[in-house]
C-alpha cells in the first residue's frame, strides 16, 4: 500500500462496498479536510474521501498478499477470540521486513 501512496491523501483497502479505514494510510494533507469535516459535526470517517484524491485497493490485490483476508478480521466477542486462537494454531506466521 505504501509504493501506492504518491499523488494520494488517502489509499484505503476496499473490500465489497466496505472501506477498511483502520488499515489506511492518510496523508499529513489530509488534515484540513478532516478538521472542516469536524466542524460540521460529521464524524463519518469516509465522508471526507470525496473530498481528496483517494486510492482504492481492491480485494484482488489485497488476495495476492492475504488471500484469506485475516488481515482483516476482528475479535469483537469472545467467540471471535477463540476463532483467532485456533486460525492462530493451524496457520504459520512469517514476520516480514
Amino acid at each position: 500500500m505504501k509504493k501506492s501512496c504518491n499523488g494520494f491523501y488517502v489509499v484505503v483497502p476496499k473490500l465489497k462496498f466496505r472501506y477498511e479505514t483502520l488499515h489506511a494510510i492518510y496523508s499529513k494533507d489530509c488534515i484540513g479536510t478532516i478538521e472542516t469535516q469536524l466542524k460540521k459535526n460529521n464524524l463519518k470517517i469516509t465522508d471526507f474521501f470525496q473530498n481528496v484524491k483517494t486510492k482504492e485497493i481492491t480485494a484482488d490485490i489485497i488476495k495476492k498478499f492475504d488471500p484469506a483476508f485475516l488481515s482483516f478480521f476482528n475479535i469483537n466477542t469472545p467467540f471471535n477470540y477463540r476463532k483467532a486462537l485456533k486460525i492462530a494454531e493451524t496457520k504459520s506466521f512469517e514476520c516480514l521486513p
